[in-house]
């Protein structure tokens, strides 16, 4: 015995006539009486949309993670308003891939330890499971690690104080001597001037001296000493 029609939603001898129930689609050959209904639909006339979180044909499907937990579309499955944390996709029923998270999966990931291994944060908090890379803040390894960061600021400071005191320490000693050098050579000049003065001033004195003297005392005195025999002079000893 023929039980329904090849066309879905028709039944009668020629299956020409449209079953009685709108949302039917397979209704009694003879009677019009719904035999199964339509993808998203259910009861004795199919007059009722999946519910409690069901979608599909026989309403045997459930929803994915749609935001706030709320029915999908009775026939597509779709979410209407986007997914839970950590999920994607029109049904809601994929994780996040590696390296994101949140809300449609928009959010990345923080500095995670081992991510270039495939090690993510998680898909709903974007916490690291492994904890995070130096100078990073746990949970999510997004914010600065502040007590890292002053300690690395107070050691630049000190390595900058060092630095700034050798140079001035290196500046102070270039100074002095490059001052010191200047002065001995200004003494040596000083010096040299002088007994050049000295010497000019003997040279002219005496010169004057020879000059002053008279020609007659000179001649005498000169005589007088060639005039001194050796016995003279072992007689005064």
């Amino acid at each position: 015995m023929k039980k329904g029609c090849n066309t879905t939603g028709y039944y009668g001898a020629n299956c020409s006539i449209p079953c009685p129930d709108e949302n039917c689609q397979y209704c009694h050959i003879e009677t019009g009486t719904c035999q199964g209904c339509k993808t998203g639909y259910q009861g004795h006339r199919c007059e009722l949309v999946c519910t409690n979180r069901t979608y599909g044909d026989g309403c045997k499907y459930g929803c994915g993670f749609c935001s706030n937990s709320t029915q999908c579309h009775h026939i597509t499955g779709k979410c209407f308003d986007g997914c839970e944390r950590g999920y994607k996709s029109d049904l809601c029923n994929q994780n996040c891939r590696a390296g994101y998270f949140g809300e449609n999966c928009s959010s990345t990931c923080g500095n995670c330890l081992n991510i270039e291994n495939n090690s993510t944060c998680h898909p709903v908090t974007g916490s690291c499971s492994e904890g995070c890379e130096h100078g990073y803040q746990e949970p999510t390894c997004k914010e600065k690690d502040k007590a890292a960061q002053t300690s690395l600021t107070v050691v630049f400071s000190i390595l900058f104080s060092v630095i700034g005191l050798v140079l001035m320490m290196a500046g102070i000693f270039v100074f002095f001597k490059i001052k010191l050098k200047r002065s001995n050579h200004n003494r040596k000049r000083d010096v040299t001037e002088k007994n050049i003065e000295l010497s000019s001033h003997g040279v002219v004195q005496h010169y004057d001296e020879l000059h002053v003297r008279d020609p007659e005392e000179t001649y005498t005195a000169l005589k007088k000493a060639e005039e001194e025999t050796p016995y003279e002079e072992i007689q005064n000893i």
